[in-house]
């Protein structure tokens, strides 16, 4: 194996997570008196943080941004965290990796608590050795990825899979390789910020390892 680890995001990565990103939004901008948004501009926020998501996105006060981010996250949490599917071949793909001794982690944008039990609804944790998230607002992907790599014991060398050009930035800021999920939220190579490979299925990252 060309990596000793490998390290997925969730959203867009392990599951298609959309349905239950979209519900909390439209749960949280409701309560907070804003009109409805479209499905067009709900799939602008599959890649930047919530905060920003509600500044630039929902016009969202500065100030008032990250009460609208524990409103998110209250909706999120009352079950639309629930709301999403399995990639075809993800578990085909982790129960190969676990077989060639690989170790596993997962850095997401997610607050850590809900990591661990989402894939534990999709039958997927088993197959990870670390789960990180979100723990202070002003993390960035990089840190994340870094206290990932920390807890398997991994020099930066190693691959990160993600859906989105802010996963490749957090794998180049980190010192990772990456692997985009073309097969997720439909980013394509050219929306990266640096030329890197891309799996159209999960089972193509096997053609990097």
């Amino acid at each position: 194996m060309r990596y000793r680890a490998y390290i997925f995001d969730l959203d867009g990565t392990l599951l298609d997570t959309s349905p239950g990103v979209f519900a909390a939004f439209r749960g949280a901008l409701a309560r907070l008196g804003r009109p409805e948004p479209t499905d067009e501009i709900l799939a602008g926020t599959i890649g930047p943080t919530l905060k920003s998501s509600f500044v630039n996105l929902f016009g969202v006060p500065e100030e008032a941004a990250e009460d609208a981010v524990r409103i998110y996250r209250e909706e999120y949490a009352a079950g639309a965290m629930f709301h999403a599917a399995r990639y075809d071949g993800m578990a085909e793909l982790l129960q190969i990796l676990k077989e060639k001794g690989c170790a596993l982690g997962v850095a997401s944008y997610k607050l850590e608590s809900y990591i661990e039990p989402v894939l534990e609804r999709f039958d997927l944790a088993a197959y990870f050795d670390v789960f990180c998230g979100v723990r202070d607002e002003w993390e960035s992907k990089a840190q994340i990825i870094g206290r990932c790599l920390s807890g398997l014991s991994c020099p930066p060398q190693q691959a990160v899979i993600g859906d989105s050009p802010y996963d490749a930035i957090g794998a180049k800021e980190a010192g990772t390789a990456f692997i985009g999920a073309g097969y997720g939220f439909g980013f394509r190579q050219n929306e990266l910020p640096y030329p890197a490979p891309m799996a159209d299925m999960p089972l193509d990252i096997l053609n990097y390892c």
